[in-house]
């Protein structure tokens, strides 16, 4: 129990963190040129410079998400703090990296039409489900558990934390646009963020728990 309120008191930290470093910096036309940045009428080439900017935008934005919450969770769920702990950041941008580029694709490859809920479900489980892995897979590796269950729990958080978000962005947050990979607005950004990062906490806390019991209980029983 120690651990998982040391777990969601470190992630809840980190993604405040996460959200006001990304609110702060994050401008999707940041790569662009200053012409195009001030054009009013954007060209052909011009909207294919700005796509490009909010692509590279996107991808430092969830990199920067994923490597911190990548980071804490592995410190709060590891037994002992070795040189395994500076993996899971690297594990963290990789995975939101990845997640922003499967964004883009999923926005590229499906319409928004008829369900919009499954619209939107497929885009944030394309987005979170790498940033789960990532942090899954690095609280899996700091803690020392044999198995998959920490990479199993943060498969799950992701899909938990995208109905989370389809839920309630739009409904008790501001509407964004569909070509918003990374939300425009700071209260979504700060709900996608805390639900991926507490859900992530909470179900990985959970699944190496159980995998430390049944290990511990193999253990006895084997010695008896």
């Amino acid at each position: 129990m120690n651990r998982l309120l040391l777990s969601l008191f470190l992630t809840i930290a980190a993604s405040f963190a996460a959200w006001a470093s990304t609110d702060r910096t994050y401008r999707y036309e940041a790569f662009a040129s200053e012409e195009t940045q001030k054009s009013l009428e954007v060209s052909e080439a011009q909207s294919a410079e700005l796509l490009a900017s909010r692509k590279k935008s996107d991808m430092i934005a969830f990199a920067t998400v994923g490597g911190i919450l990548a980071l804490v969770i592995a410190i709060a769920e590891s037994k002992k703090l070795t040189a395994l702990i500076l993996i899971a950041p690297i594990l963290g941008i990789v995975g939101g990296a990845i997640g922003a580029q499967l964004g883009h694709f999923q926005d590229a490859q499906m319409r928004l039409e008829g369900n919009q809920v499954t619209y939107w479900f497929a885009r944030w489980t394309a987005i979170l489900i790498p940033i789960g892995l990532a942090c899954g897979g690095a609280a899996q590796l700091t803690s020392r558990t044999k198995g998959v269950n920490g990479i199993v729990a943060g498969v799950l958080s992701a899909c938990a934390a995208s109905l989370v978000y389809c839920f309630l962005s739009g409904a008790v947050t501001p509407i964004e646009n569909r070509q918003e990979i990374f939300p425009a607005h700071s209260f979504n950004r700060l709900l996608v963020i805390s639900a991926i990062g507490i859900l992530t906490a909470l179900l990985v806390n959970m699944q190496l728990r159980d995998k430390t019991n049944s290990t511990e209980k193999a253990d006895f029983d084997k010695g008896s």
